[in-house]
């Protein structure tokens, strides 16, 4: 049934869309409910969270200022520029409805920062205290630290050319070049001398992995081919399977901890919201308008 929160009308669509995005969710949280309690379930949640959007949505409309003007219109040509992939989407509609929807977005982004701005930092033994507690989740397999360079093969070189320069890096290298200039210098992935940072297996393709994780640290390997073409690959350093430094979690664990901070002060927000409005069902847009 539709509702009216604050004099807007909030349409049955909207409640059934979200449902649809939650209930396999909320599904896997209630194994072995029957069918019809569970749909129960799922319509309820989203009617909840429907309202909670719309509230948050006129708080922070009114809570807010409007976005200049040039600013909104520069977001509305970069999300139109966008794939699909990278806004999210594709929108259909004209450009005004498209400029109030990001319009909106933006305010409520700006609202909850304002009302969570001042979420006290944690304390130095908050932040020890949760990596005490929590040391499993920081545990890492084995890690590598390589750098590499690489020739690839594709519509603008073939496997020939491709050989061809990789083997005038190699030959550079044995006459004293440092592989990071020479990975600046030769390698189609240049900057940063080649340096691919820690990671561990399964994130690379495994005719990489195969020969980075053979090496012992400090040793450069021959050149060989992956499907992407032909590979020089230095290893940095190795760290065997373990549990990571606080000194290198910190940052994460200061962002959960935030994180859980402002959702609380937004939730609290919402049950205020939710105090002062009115809400009530409707049949109809036309008894709405009563």
């Amino acid at each position: 049934m539709p509702l009216l929160v604050n004099n807007e009308y909030v349409g049955d669509e909207l409640i059934r869309s979200q449902a649809e995005a939650i209930s396999g969710q909320i599904a896997g949280e209630h194994l072995g409910e029957d069918e019809l309690s569970l749909q129960m379930r799922v319509w309820e949640s989203a009617r909840e969270m429907v309202i909670d959007r719309v509230l948050l949505r006129q708080a922070a409309l009114a809570g807010t200022a409007s976005v200049p003007g040039d600013e909104l219109e520069a977001i509305v040509e970069k999300v139109r520029a966008q794939s699909p992939a990278e806004s999210g989407g594709v929108f259909l509609g004209p450009d005004e409805e498209l400029r109030k929807a990001i319009e909106t977005d933006l305010r409520v982004e700006r609202f909850l920062a304002q009302i969570t701005a001042d979420a006290p930092r944690p304390k130095n033994s908050e932040v020890a205290g949760h990596y005490r507690k929590h040391r499993e989740l920081f545990r890492h397999a084995e890690l590598v630290h390589a750098a590499h360079i690489v020739k690839n093969i594709d519509e603008k070189t073939d496997e020939a050319a491709a050989r061809a320069r990789i083997e005038e890096a190699a030959r550079a290298i044995e006459l004293g070049m440092p592989f990071a200039e020479a990975a600046d210098r030769f390698s189609d992935c240049p900057g940063r001398g080649g340096d691919l940072g820690f990671f561990g297996r399964g994130e690379m393709v495994e005719e990489f992995e195969a020969v980075v994780f053979s090496l012992r640290t400090g040793e450069m390997s021959g050149i060989f081919r992956t499907p992407f073409g032909f590979h020089i690959v230095k290893l940095h350093e190795r760290r065997s399977e373990g549990v990571r430094a606080l000194h290198e979690v910190r940052g994460e664990i200061e962002t959960a901890i935030m994180d859980v901070r402002k959702r609380r002060i937004a939730e609290e927000l919402l049950e205020k919201l939710r105090e002062s409005a009115q809400i009530r069902r409707v049949s109809s847009r036309d008894e709405a308008r009563v």
